[in-house]
């Protein structure tokens, strides 16, 4: 897989150089600015864009926005330790596939590549606690319950009370097969790759809670 970071601090690239070539990734290219690696992107292929958020010039934003109708445009995880709410969401419906807290790139880099390689969106536990607690500054209430669907709720209602798959399927009157699919959807909307962590997520927000 070829990588290219685009960061307004190059101290970073070093950084990045060191996690990805061990693991078997190519740095392939690097920008301290947006205009800088569109003009690269107009003569060379990258798979994947380490995306800083907050940069002068054109912004990671501005950048998701000129790739959004590029036709076979790299993947975009955007990196960065200042955002809000409206940058997680702007990023999202911008196509971006993942969002690491910059905190802890040491850490998720390689996972978010890999998760990326299976198909999937990859986001730092950090942003999924803002996205689902965007209540604390908004009057919309962002929670758990209304992320999943009516289905998807019951489930794991029935998990937190510690039911086994068998009694699930029961109580819901589906085949087991069918309880996997309902969690193997909600991991993957909630960005987490277990059952238990799946809980213990919806535990720390309340799930279920009249609050």
């Amino acid at each position: 897989m070829k990588v290219f970071a685009v960061d307004d601090h190059d101290m970073v690239f070093s950084g990045y150089s060191n996690l990805l070539l061990p693991n078997g990734y190519e740095l392939v290219g690097t920008s301290t600015n947006g205009e800088d690696f569109l003009d690269w992107l107009s003569n060379n292929k990258c798979d994947v864009v380490l995306l800083d958020l907050k940069m002068e010039g054109l912004s990671g934003v501005d950048i998701l926005k000129i790739l959004f109708d590029v036709v076979d445009a790299p993947k975009v995880i955007v990196v960065s330790g200042y955002y809000e709410i409206s940058d997680v969401q702007d990023v999202i419906l911008l196509g971006a596939k993942g969002f690491i807290d910059k905190a802890s790139v040491k850490d998720e880099l390689i996972e978010a590549l890999r998760t990326l390689e299976r198909g999937r969106r990859f986001f730092s536990e950090s942003v999924l606690d803002v996205l689902i607690m965007k209540q604390l500054n908004s009057d919309v209430r962002v929670s758990l319950e209304n992320i999943l669907s009516e289905k998807q709720n019951e489930a794991l209602g029935y998990l937190i009370e510690e039911m086994s798959s068998n009694e699930i399927s029961e109580e819901m009157k589906i085949d087991r097969s069918s309880v996997r699919t309902i969690f193997q959807q909600i991991r993957y909307k909630l960005g987490v790759k277990t059952n238990i962590k799946l809980v213990s997520l919806a535990i720390k927000h309340k799930f279920n809670q009249n609050i």
